[in-house]
């Protein structure tokens, strides 16, 4: 994952389906750190909040921390990877992409993109 932060991946994926080329936004998202809840979860809300009107944000941000919570065990890095260590490796990189798809449902209703298409 060349030490990039997990939000920070979400993000620039994100950013590159709006077309959006405000890097610098992901580079903050590194600033979460990596002990407090998941970067990509982190990321992944903020995108919402930025596509969606406060209520449908809402709506959709509490289906996303259900769905999260349910798919990974937890929101926060100790409870998902193990902590940062030899886990992240293993499980950020498929973690990531769940979320990004997950987060294309809300921000990309007629998504063609599908899971089991790309894991």
């Amino acid at each position: 994952m060349d030490n990039k932060h997990c939000g920070r991946l979400l993000l620039e994926l994100a950013l590159g389906d709006m077309n959006n080329k405000n890097y610098g936004m992901a580079e903050a998202m590194t600033a979460m750190g990596d002990d407090g809840i998941c970067g990509a979860l982190a990321a992944a809300a903020a995108v919402l909040y930025s596509k969606k009107e406060i209520g449908d944000a809402e709506v959709c941000h509490d289906e996303l921390m259900d769905w999260f919570e349910s798919s990974f065990g937890g929101y926060d890095c100790e409870s998902v990877a193990g902590g940062i260590g030899a886990l992240r490796d293993a499980i950020c990189p498929k973690l990531i992409l769940m979320t990004y798809l997950r987060l294309r449902t809300y921000t990309h209703p007629d998504n063609s993109l599908s899971q089991k298409a790309l894991i």
